[in-house]
């Protein structure tokens, strides 16, 4: 019987079959052996034979019997990997209207497969036993939604040093995966026309070319929940389109304005005018518009770096911005932490133009980069870029959320009253970790602006007692002088093992601290926080497999962070930590009971 049964499974495969549909005939022919096993006497096709799928009884052309995997958004509401699971691997459909605003392009499928809980060796092709997981194949929701937990199957292009179990759910995107997951790469390159037009309503209710954990997605969410812009069609985006002058002019004065500004004269409404239209006289009346470009740009037209920063400098003299005071001479407060103090990005020449304005983007954070980067001013501004732009412009506007109710704590600095993270604050200053920012008269700390390396570097040095060592005159780093105010830290940190140089020998301090930054920092610096060993998946967005999953966990162990994002819980790796949140994380650190964020 047993030859029989072989031969009958082979003869389902057609010769030109993809791997996928070799996979969908097998799973196909066993689940008709389990629930129907008139299949091995009667020569009907699988499909036909299956009417009790996993315990349900479902017509052959139910969701529960085709044979596929459900998507990961019909399950949590995300579309994206669930916690507990990592990506096994993708194939893709060429062509797909689902992805195309321009031109034909590919739409992706993800599988997310289940971890191993308890494996001790990987079986072939990567695969542990489903004893050895959490997973339980079912149909969640009935007939109509697809397998869970099922298909004992991986492709094997991402998290190839990881051993997973069964294929959980599905992640649909237009981001090649090896964008979508570092882990990923892009061959080989497996295409199944069978899913074309599989499909759910989840999957339109967000942009299919933004991933989840890139460094502008919150910066696009944040301009769609506010109405600000729109992508180039409803699930896309299009980040890396270059932004034309109508839809940058437009994105100002929506948010500046709105359409709530539009004239509601007769003679307007009989000669209607585009927000476009609208937005330009806008700009030319609050004199945004005037300088380097005419009254009225090219709608078609592309933006440069230097265009555009140099017109959110305008906007926030426009909007009474609170102004920004001058760099503190350094040899006047030798102790205090001199953020507005940069070196000039090298093609910013004296006297250019948008010289002013690049300074005063860097100082509020909005420009993410430092030299010895250069500053690019005549690049072309993606929509990406525009967003996190305007996003970083308000986010420097924005005063911190309120304390909770009954918070009466009383804060030495001017600039951080009712913020969630004032006490912690004071606590950090009481302990000496940082005296403030600018001149010690403004009593300010200066709480939204971006950490950088070498701030990060004083900080641990003062926290961990090490900043008076006398460090070497000479420094070691290639972008380091020797006078540098915070070289002595650097030294000691960097003979702790808490800082190591980039091949090139520079230690970047000018760049911002990334929350995986800060990650490895603590877990370096502090001896009762453990780098987690064998990580399990902890954040979404910080695969298994992943460059420093283990000190990820291990802050997260420790009490230091919760994530910044839940359903599913998510690390937002990239993110640039600002000066209030790295003086809560400090204090969570030297005090581990206090757990947050």
């Amino acid at each position: 019987m047993s030859r029989k049964l072989v031969m009958r499974v082979s003869s389902l495969v057609d010769r030109h079959t993809s791997r996928r549909g070799f996979l969908r005939s097998l799973v196909m022919s066993a689940t008709a052996i389990a629930f129907a096993p008139a299949y091995l006497v009667r020569p009907i096709a699988a499909e036909a034979a299956i009417i009790t799928c996993l315990g349900l009884r479902c017509s052959s052309g139910s969701a529960c019997c085709d044979g596929w995997t459900e998507f990961c958004c019909r399950l949590t509401g995300e579309n994206t990997c669930p916690p507990g699971t990592v990506v096994g691997g993708w194939w893709k459909v060429n062509n797909s209207s689902f992805c195309s605003y321009d031109k034909p392009r590919p739409r992706y499928y993800i599988d997310c497969n289940v971890t191993c809980v308890t494996a001790r060796r990987c079986r072939p092709g990567g695969l542990c036993r489903r004893s050895e997981t959490a997973a339980w194949c079912r149909c969640p929701d009935g007939c109509d939604t697809r397998k869970v937990d099922c298909v004992q199957f991986r492709y094997g292009q991402c998290n190839q040093h990881t051993c997973v179990g069964p294929i959980r759910c599905r992640v649909v995107t237009c981001v090649p995966p090896w964008q979508w997951d570092p882990t990923c790469r892009p061959w080989p390159a497996l295409t199944s026309e069978a899913t074309r037009h599989h499909d759910r309503p989840c999957l339109h209710d967000w942009f299919n070319d933004v991933p989840p954990d890139a460094f502008y997605a919150g910066a696009v969410r944040w301009m769609s929940d506010r109405g600000i812009a729109s992508g180039l069609t409803d699930d896309l985006f299009g980040p890396d389109e270059p932004i034309l002058w109508e839809h940058f002019a437009t994105l100002l004065w929506s948010y500046a304005a709105g359409p709530a500004t539009r004239s509601t004269s007769l003679l307007d409404e009989a000669y209607a005018r585009t927000d476009y239209e609208e937005a330009v006289d806008w700009m030319a009346q609050q004199r945004i518009a005037l300088g380097r470009t005419v009254r009225y740009p090219d709608p078609a037209g592309h933006v440069t770096r230097a265009e555009a920063i140099t017109f959110l400098h305008r906007l926030a003299s426009v909007l009474k911005a609170a102004p920004r005071e001058e760099p503190t001479p350094k040899d006047l407060y030798p102790e205090r932490e001199l953020i507005t103090e940069r070196l000039p990005f090298p093609d910013v020449a004296d006297g250019a133009w948008y010289g002013e304005a690049v300074d005063w983007a860097a100082g509020q954070g909005i420009v993410w980069w430092s030299p010895p980067d250069p500053f690019q001013p005549d690049q072309v501004v993606t929509r990406s870029e525009a967003a996190v732009y305007l996003h970083r412009f308000h986010e420097s506007r924005t005063p911190d959320p309120a304390a909770e109710p009954g918070n009466t704590y009383e804060g030495r600095f001017s600039d951080v009253e009712g913020s969630v993270h004032e006490e912690n604050i004071e606590i950090v200053a009481e302990l000496g970790i940082t005296r403030g920012c600018g001149d010690p008269e403004e009593n300010t700390f200066c709480p939204k602006q971006l950490v950088t390396r070498s701030h990060m570097m004083v900080w641990l040095a003062r926290a961990l007692g090490e900043e008076d060592n006398g460090g070497s005159a000479t420094s070691r780093f290639s972008d380091v002088p020797d006078d540098a105010w915070y070289l002595p830290s650097l030294e000691r940190l960097t003979d702790l093992g808490v800082v190591e140089p980039f091949e090139d020998g520079s230690i970047r301090p000018g760049e911002p601290v990334t929350r995986l930054d800060m990650a490895v920092f603590l877990t370096r610096a502090f001896s009762h926080i453990d780098e987690i060993e064998n990580p399990v998946g902890v954040f979404a967005d910080v695969p298994v497999g992943s460059v420093h999953a283990g000190e990820v966990e291990g802050i997260h162990a420790a009490g230091v962070t919760t994530g910044c994002r839940t359903d599913p819980l998510r690390y937002c790796p990239d993110q640039p930590v600002r000066r209030d949140q790295m003086a809560s994380f400090l204090v969570r650190v030297l005090r581990p009971q206090n757990k947050g964020s």
